[in-house]
């Protein structure tokens, strides 16, 4: 597309099948309020690596020629956005470009597509984040724009930084419900039976509480049998830090039993083959898998996730007598005060493991 030719991209996407490779896969972005579709030579390779590496290749032509923003201050923003552009996930930057095109509506129907930053004011910033009804939307558009102002008072282009003047608002968010022990048996022996290779990818979740994201990019080598601990590597790590969590004793009998010791080290241990294989499977492969043996057992997978299994060895762990310390190192969390804030949002606190001993009258 010649650059006279540009014209307004939006909501880009990939469609990957979740890693199934007798799929077609696709990028697609919104042209207007018409949906494209861009398969290039996606569905000639044969292999995950070399698919993602044609959708890489896409995504950066579209790039290109995505911007064409209207009006001047839109276009500086985005211009701060583009030089972090390299420190990003496609998901982060996709999202990024979503609120750019949001920030550039308001500043049309508002009057402002024309204005300077200097005539940008707080007003203007708390009408446009007004629009935002959800406490945890309100609150990410306001860290990005908090963050790129901030750029631009350190250059001199602003004085002083109109968004730090405002609030973020009290969030409450609900997190997946956890199993409770009844469930836990049942669903390990549905998800046993039905699904080997996702079974122990809920019992990583449960005993080590390991990410979703992270535990489709483990590697053969990452699990030290001998050590009885998983190193985290800062490359899939979602703070990007290198740690380790424990292979508690009731998880090692699984491990054993899978016998991904044998593969080689270099192998993602959970792969579309169902063994530990060359490519890792697709980032919402367990995902679908999962939602769909519950939703077949009847339960609510708007409450009930992948992530549950986390919540689920967490509470267990506790009510099973394991000290929040103990707990604090294998969730990875920074502080005891954010493990604590953690269980409350479980609804568990300490009270009820001593609510034997309160006084009869």
């Amino acid at each position: 597309m010649a650059a006279t030719d540009k014209k307004k991209l939006s909501r880009l996407a990939v469609y990957d099948a979740s890693g199934d490779l007798s799929k077609r896969w696709f990028v697609s972005y919104y042209q207007g309020k018409t949906r494209v579709r861009v398969y290039g030579d996606i569905n000639k390779f044969k292999t995950l690596k070399e698919r993602r590496s044609e959708i890489d290749r896409i995504i950066s032509s579209l790039e290109e020629i995505e911007p064409g923003w209207q009006g001047e201050l839109a276009k500086t923003v985005w211009a701060r956005l583009e030089e972090k552009k390299q420190f990003l996930r496609l998901k982060t930057w996709q999202t990024y470009l979503s609120k750019c095109r949001k920030f550039e509506l308001f500043l049309k129907t508002s009057g402002l597509l024309q204005a300077d930053i200097n005539d940008f004011t707080e007003a203007h910033a708390r009408q446009f984040l007004s629009k935002q009804k959800n406490p945890t939307t309100y609150n990410h558009y306001l860290q990005m724009f908090r963050g790129i102002w901030e750029g631009f008072a350190k250059e001199g282009k602003v004085t002083g930084n109109l968004w730090s003047n405002i609030q973020p608002q009290r969030q409450n968010p609900v997190p997946a419900l956890f199993f409770q022990e009844r469930q836990v048996k049942h669903l390990h022996k549905e998800i046993e039976a039905r699904d080997g290779q996702l079974w122990l990818f809920c019992l990583f979740i449960f005993y080590t509480f390991i990410r979703p994201g992270e535990l489709r990019l483990l590697k053969v080598g990452d699990i030290h049998f001998e050590e009885n601990r998983v190193l985290i590597r800062s490359s899939i790590s979602k703070n990007k830090k290198q740690q380790y969590v424990a292979i508690p004793e009731a998880f090692q009998k699984y491990l054993r039993k899978s016998e991904v010791y044998t593969y080689p080290p270099g192998y993602y241990v959970f792969s579309p083959g169902c063994v530990p294989a060359p490519d890792p499977v697709g980032k919402n492969w367990m995902k679908i898998r999962h939602q769909r043996i519950l939703r077949e057992l009847g339960y609510d997978t708007k409450q009930y996730k992948l992530y549950s299994w986390k919540h689920t060895g967490a509470v267990m762990a506790v009510r099973a007598g394991v000290p929040i310390k103990i707990l604090q190192i294998q969730l990875r969390h920074h502080s005891l005060d954010q493990v604590e804030k953690y269980l409350r949002q479980m609804g568990i606190n300490e009270v009820e493991n001593y609510s034997d001993r309160f006084p009869d009258i």
